[in-house]
């Protein structure tokens, strides 16, 4: 699958939500799908700082 074609998919998907409380409830809803991190990846090292 392309850039594109996931871009366009993420924006399909977004769009069938009316503001943006549902939007963020659905990115939560998604982030809690994600397997957690492993325990090694928990360091400042992987720290995304800002």
């Amino acid at each position: 699958m392309t850039i594109e074609a996931i871009q366009s998919e993420i924006i399909e998907e977004f769009s069938l939500f009316e503001d943006w409380m549902q939007r963020y409830e659905y990115m939560i809803e998604l982030g809690k799908s994600l397997p957690l991190i492993a325990e090694q990846y928990k360091t400042d090292d992987y720290l995304i700082k800002g």
